[in-house]
């Protein structure tokens, strides 16, 4: 991986991080690992600490592997006092993954087409954070080892909060009918 960009400090005070003023602008930022790359997008977004709050302007994250798969994820948000009791306002952005890029991640999972989207915000106080957001499949093709037969035709909307997980809709064709599955589960 590699990590550069452009540090301004305009103002820095020993021992007293919360007065700080401090930007980072990335130019450049990747990890790898067996062929698979997650690459910032140069879009002039930066990190700054000012005033005791970190900001993250929107950050555009690609995702690609050998096989021609991709996707991207964008955070920004910002966190108020950072350096003492951090109160966290974040949001992280799936735009639509090709579902292909789970194989060879997912256990038994040997093929799958489809697109997978959806948004996570993280809030609250960062020792205790409050996390929501959705996640939709659309058009999913599934082939999972030991499973006779594909899963075909998903397409599912599932809720996340702090208290609980909700399959609010999910239809998929399996072993010759159509599966339609709605339900919930604490998460707590």
């Amino acid at each position: 991986g590699a990590l550069s960009g452009e540090v301004t400090i305009t103002r820095l005070r020993p021992g007293d991080l919360a007065l700080a003023s401090i930007s980072f602008a990335p130019s450049e930022l990747f990890l790898e690992r067996d062929n698979k790359r997650l690459a910032m997008r140069p879009t002039g977004g930066t990190v700054t600490l000012d005033a005791d709050t970190l900001t993250v302007a929107p950050l555009t994250f690609d995702l690609s592997t050998p096989a021609g798969v991709t996707g991207s994820i964008t955070l920004h948000g910002q966190a108020a006092q950072a350096t003492s009791d951090p109160k966290l306002d974040f949001d992280a952005d799936l735009q639509p993954l090709d579902l292909g890029v789970f194989v060879g991640i997912v256990p038994k999972l040997l093929s799958a087409k489809g697109t997978l989207d959806g948004s996570v915000h993280a809030g609250g106080l960062a020792r205790d954070p409050t996390v929501q957001g959705g996640l939709r499949v659309r058009g999913g093709e599934l082939s999972i080892k030991n499973v006779p037969g594909a899963i075909t035709g998903l397409d599912a909307d599932v809720i996340a909060d702090k208290s609980e997980l909700r399959i609010t809709k999910a239809t998929a064709k399996f072993a010759g009918g159509t599966v339609n599955i709605t339900g919930r589960t604490p998460l707590k």
